[in-house]
């Protein structure tokens, strides 16, 4: 052994691997991601070929997801909003927002503006901008009143909200478009009697009746 040089004694099965953990975990990421010349050729076919069929079939869709759309569509619609009753009865929603009964007879005030948001048309009886496209915002139409629908909780005298759509494509002619969205409503709500009903007259004839029952 030559003066000056240190020799390191190493027991046997307990040697040092020169590789870190964190250079080891590195080195087996690379490797399983080298998919070769035949793997990249496959996975770049699969991505790219899946992109064209999104984009091919976008007219298909009615919000025309992954479609390529230069300039944007000068559309619009106006929405007209109802509520249609339990008996049938349709009464318009004006201002957007109306009174309505929850299933114990308290009164609560709905506020479409503050239920839907845009994109979606949060603006009735005024045009609302379609750059997607009419169908596009008719098939938003019809998600918000099923939405609004599903959360007006405080509401147990609607069963559908219905929508007359004016839509017009690109400055062309405006053309009508109806929409609904039914719910069922509890059966709390169809046994609620608000407290107009219960008038004096109506208590007396019932009482009057029964006195006079055999």
């Amino acid at each position: 052994m030559r003066p000056g040089r240190q020799v390191r004694k190493v027991a046997r099965g307990h040697a040092s691997s020169p590789v870190s953990s964190g250079h080891r975990g590195r080195y087996l990421a690379e490797t399983l991601l080298d998919l070769g010349p035949r793997g990249r050729t496959i996975a770049c076919a699969v991505f790219f070929g899946t992109e064209a069929v999104l984009v091919a079939t976008a007219g298909m869709r009615s919000d025309r997801s992954y479609g390529f759309r230069m300039f944007p569509e000068s559309s619009s619609i106006t929405v007209h909003l109802s509520r249609r009753l339990d008996d049938g009865t349709l009464v318009p929603v004006e201002k957007g927002r109306w009174q309505a009964r929850d299933c114990s007879g308290s009164p609560h005030q709905i506020i479409w503006g503050k239920m839907v948001r845009s994109p979606a048309p949060w603006r009735l009886d005024a045009p609302v901008g379609a750059p997607y496209g009419v169908d596009s915002e008719v098939h938003r139409t019809v998600d918000a009143l099923r939405w609004v629908l599903d959360h007006a909780t405080d509401d147990c005298e609607t069963r559908a909200l219905v929508a007359r759509i004016d839509a017009r494509r690109n400055g062309r002619p405006p053309f009508e478009v109806d929409a609904e969205a039914t719910r069922e409503l509890p059966s709390t709500a169809r046994q609620a009697v608000p407290p107009e009903a219960a008038t004096p007259d109506a208590d007396h004839d019932s009482n009057h009746d029964a006195h006079h029952d055999p």
